[in-house]
């Protein structure tokens, strides 16, 4: 067996043979594939994330060095993003394999909102501009909540400092979600990964260190379940919009 398993392998569903593993290709094999890797390595990053919290709380009363907190706030932030690295291939190898299924029903687009800003919040700044009164569509709230996760860190990995911002609107075709990235902090190379990413996502994937190249074909694949689309925009002056239109009820 080679030392290391493809990224494009496991999108494409190809387990190789190893020792004690049999050759498995298919929704079947991929399926057991995403079980073995999420026990086994989601486990350990969790501990990782925590153990590093806990003792970044007590480094205060501990009396450790600015560096010692420093370093204990790095690997936090890294196991983070490792975890959400990981949790974002398993559902696009999920979502291949056939194991997630829509559950069409009546959603308030709101509150779905903000419970999936508390949480991308947790890794970092996000502005929101947001319209007054209910919006009510027909998704899968878990689903939708994934999907806009996935856009908004993929805005995240497309910027120097994570300057991103969750637009919705409302007009006569529906609705409008959009993160908004401030294009500064974009390099040429970078837009242009941007606005092909969703038309070539294994070469997305290989583009950059593989956060913002699979949290975008994540965000595309949980759109196809709930019969959206995902485009991406050069918006000008620099500004690069990740938007997902849905039909209002």
């Amino acid at each position: 067996m080679t030392d290391r398993l493809k990224i494009s392998d496991v999108l494409q569903g190809d387990v190789l043979q190893g020792d004690g593993l049999p050759a498995s290709t298919g929704s079947d094999g991929l399926a057991r594939f995403v079980a073995a890797m999420g026990h086994d390595l989601r486990t350990p990053l969790s501990a990782v994330t925590g153990y590093s919290g806990l003792m970044l709380d007590a480094a205060a009363e501990e009396g450790l060095s600015e560096q010692a907190i420093a370093d204990l706030s790095n690997i936090r932030e890294a196991g983070g993003r490792m975890l959400w690295l990981l949790n974002a291939v398993i559902d696009l190898a999920k979502l291949q394999a056939g194991t997630i299924a829509a559950d069409m029903q009546s959603v308030d687009l709101l509150a779905e909102v903000a419970v999936t800003l508390k949480e991308a919040r947790r890794r970092g700044e996000v502005s929101e501009k947001l319209p007054e009164g209910a919006i009510t569509l027909q998704s899968d709230p878990a689903i939708l909540r994934r999907g806009l996760s996935h856009m908004l860190e993929a805005g995240r990995g497309l910027t120097a400092d994570g300057n991103i911002a969750l637009i919705v609107e409302q007009d006569g075709e529906g609705v409008r979600i959009a993160v908004r990235i401030n294009g500064a902090d974009l390099t040429p190379d970078d837009l242009q990964f941007a606005l092909n990413a969703l038309a070539e996502p294994e070469a997305a994937i290989a583009a950059r260190a593989g956060e913002a190249g699979i949290s975008l074909c994540a965000a595309r694949a949980f759109a196809s379940c709930i019969g959206a689309e995902i485009s991406v925009l050069d918006d000008g002056d620099g500004v690069v919009m990740i938007e997902l239109r849905l039909p209002a009820v």
